[in-house]
């Protein structure tokens, strides 16, 4: 697509009384967006190329937390770039929000669950791998236990998940591809997380002497606080259903001090949405 087919899209979205606002571009024409934010820098820059008055646009979206981690998980799922100056760059008030909230980009993905060790972030040129390998990959992540479902693994594994889609054409294509299903686990697995896993987890942690407060938790096995998260409400009642001291359930024991840091009380909302 041109820089000229995108502009004439534009104009033929406006004469159409079509919404031009991002949030709807992307929802309705995601090639549209993807294109025009690569040759113009920008979804704004490209509206004014197309000569449409930014004024008259709907005011954008005001982030909250939650918002915040929302927008992430949708931009990860949807195959968008989660590199801090590409989303600097294309969707600012996204990326200061997740700075404001958060402290850092690299901070905003952990809280959205995002694996950022199996995110591609940090490898310039990932790995090719042949179709069999991918195959491989996925049975093997199967039988781990790891969820299939494409919102899931997009967050878990996203270079395997991305890998698997283009190799294969499809999501779907691929999990048939290996004789898997994201809807019929294996037979016999027991689900990732239940209340009992998650107090095994949590006490296996208190008497290996590893730390409980809810950051360091977040650094090392973000999916048990963000499935204590979902069982319990929050860190602190897991620790307590825990059966886990004061200390503890403070996040002070087992660890060195975080002073300065936020308490569980601020802590981010990491439910799935």
């Amino acid at each position: 697509m041109s820089r000229e087919t995108v502009i004439h899209r534009i104009v033929e979205r406006e004469t159409q009384k079509r919404g031009l606002t991002e949030d709807a571009v992307r929802r309705d024409e995601p090639e549209l967006h993807r294109t025009a934010c690569k040759l113009f820098g920008a979804w704004e820059t490209a509206l004014r190329y197309a000569g449409i008055n930014l004024c008259r646009l709907p005011a954008k979206q005001q982030y909250n937390r939650e918002n915040v981690l929302r927008r992430i998980r949708v931009l990860c799922r949807t195959g968008y770039s989660l590199k801090a100056k590409d989303n600097k760059r294309r969707e600012y008030g996204l990326y200061a929000a997740a700075l404001q909230y958060f402290a850092s980009w690299q901070q905003a993905l952990r809280a959205a669950g995002i694996d950022l060790q199996r995110s591609g972030l940090f490898s310039t040129k990932p790995r090719r791998l042949k179709a069999p390998q991918i195959l491989d990959q996925l049975r093997q992540w199967n039988a781990a236990g790891h969820s299939l479902d494409w919102a899931e693994i997009c967050l878990e594994n996203r270079v395997l998940a991305n890998m698997a889609k283009i190799r294969f054409r499809s999501w779907r294509q691929a999990l048939m591809a290996a004789g898997l299903s994201a809807e019929s686990p294996a037979r016999g697995r027991p689900p990732k997380w239940n209340p009992q896993r998650i107090i095994e987890n949590i006490q296996r942690r208190q008497q290996a002497g590893q730390s409980l407060h809810h950051t360091d938790v977040q650094n090392d096995a973000s999916g048990l606080l963000y499935a204590a998260r979902d069982y319990f409400g929050t860190w602190a009642n897991a620790l307590l259903a825990a059966g886990c001291d004061s200390q503890a359930r403070c996040g002070r024991q087992n660890g060195p001090s975080h002073a300065g840091q936020s308490t569980e009380t601020n802590s981010i909302d990491t439910k799935s949405t």
